[in-house]
């Protein structure tokens, strides 16, 4: 019997509840809810795994940390808990990162937990427009914040948060803040800042509202003297902002340059070139028409040609062929006769096989091509361009097939070619 009653002591411990679960406290091990993460942290890819750790702050690329950071982004404070107790982990970014993906809960919890953050994490929750994480970090923390919390919050527009910072933290930012609002087109905030903070802004304010056409923040700035540069008409224009355009040009002084045309003409914005050659007088450069032949803009190359006089350069020539726009060869040709392609972009159209460009080449620019008509072959035959052999050959440029034509084709694996020049042998 006492033997018995010995034996029996084991088992008991097993089915105390306190004792087995103080024997287990010990033990290693992972919490069912918790397989999920390291499985799903198993499965991912590792370029994957690498932008994890820019995305969840992390300062490892280590498993625990990565599923600690994705119970935080689910905002799981009971999650948090279990990996931290089976893992026994530590990231110095835990609290940052919560900040950062507004997860209250997990922060709540990590502050009772004795877990502290830096001074970005109000920066990372004001930047997010997590205004009531701001507010509980403000309250129960004491490590504060940069300015760029006023300025980031201003940039994306977050009112809550900057009405927050500056009433209860008293914290300014700089004049990033009205200059990054004003980019974004954030009118109310940039109104908030003027009214309620010294900081003011820069001549950036207004370039990038025109530049992003934001002609309500253009309104606001000109109402309260914000200065600009020429850069807010320039942007304005080349980026297609016709009534941007309209008001800098009718309400400020500070001008265009050539840009302004150049980048309208790039962009095919005729009506913004129209405007620009009829109201202001800075003009453009021969970049225009460039620009313009080498996106297809036929009606631009047509106005600029026909109503300025600044011309263009070869370069027009060289990008209209090598993309195939017979109809600007046209214009260009018929505005500029003397203009002779470079033998550059004789090369070019062939490489690229623009038989229509090589054709108006032929009847306008022989000579050009007369010069160059060895190499010219060559490289049709490099890059298996058989429609342009044949057509070089029919222009009549040559007399016979040349030396090495064969064997380049041989060489290069370009069968038909090979088989068409040597039927022109004889």
């Amino acid at each position: 019997m006492e033997y018995s009653a010995r034996m029996q002591s084991p088992g008991n411990v097993l089915v105390d509840r306190g004792l087995f679960r103080l024997i287990t406290s010990f033990q290693d091990g992972l919490f069912l809810d918790v397989i999920a993460l390291f499985k799903a942290w198993a499965a991912m890819p590792l370029p994957t795994k690498i932008a994890s750790m820019r995305d969840f702050l992390l300062e490892a690329m280590t498993e625990p940390l990565l599923v600690l950071h994705g119970a935080i982004a689910q905002n799981d404070a009971r999650l948090v808990d279990l990996v931290l107790r089976c893992t026994h982990v530590k990231s110095a970014h835990a609290m940052d990162f919560a900040s950062k993906t507004g997860a209250l809960s997990v922060v709540r919890y990590l502050h009772t937990s004795g877990h502290a953050p830096s001074r970005r994490a109000m920066d990372y929750a004001a930047q997010n427009g997590h205004v009531e994480i701001v507010a509980f970090l403000h309250e129960h923390r004491r490590e504060g914040c940069t300015r760029d919390a006023m300025d980031f919050a201003a940039q994306n527009g977050h009112l809550a948060v900057v009405e927050f910072l500056a009433t209860a933290v008293n914290v300014g930012g700089t004049v990033k803040a009205m200059d990054w609002a004003a980019r974004n087109g954030h009118l109310n905030v940039l109104r908030y800042l003027h009214e309620h903070r010294p900081e003011g802004c820069s001549a950036y304010a207004m370039d990038s509202a025109a530049k992003n056409g934001h002609v309500h923040v253009l309104r606001y700035l000109h109402s309260i003297d914000a200065p600009a540069s020429h850069l807010a008409l320039d942007a304005a224009a080349a980026n297609g902002h016709m009534e941007a355009v309209q008001f800098l040009h009718m309400h400020r002084d500070e001008g265009c340059t050539v840009r302004a045309m150049d980048g309208a003409a790039r962009f095919g914005l005729l009506d913004t070139v129209v405007f620009l050659h009829t109201h202001r007088t800075e003009g453009c450069s021969t970049e225009a028409v460039d620009a313009a032949a080498a996106n297809g803009h036929e009606d631009v190359v047509r106005f600029l040609l026909t109503h300025r006089h600044e011309g263009a350069s070869p370069f027009a020539l060289h990008a209209a062929a090598v993309s195939g726009y017979v109809n600007i060869l046209d214009c260009l040709h018929a505005h500029v006769p003397t203009m002779v392609c470079t033998s550059r972009a004789l090369l070019h159209v062939v490489q690229v096989g623009q038989l229509a460009a090589l054709r108006w080449l032929l009847d306008y620019q022989r000579g050009a091509l007369d010069a160059i008509r060895d190499d010219l072959m060559e490289r049709a035959i490099t890059y298996d361009r058989r429609e342009i052999v044949e057509e070089l050959w029919a222009s009549r440029l040559y007399t016979h097939v040349r030396e090495g034509w064969v064997e380049l084709a041989i060489e290069k694996h370009r069968p038909e070619i090979a088989s068409y020049l040597t039927s022109r042998r004889h």
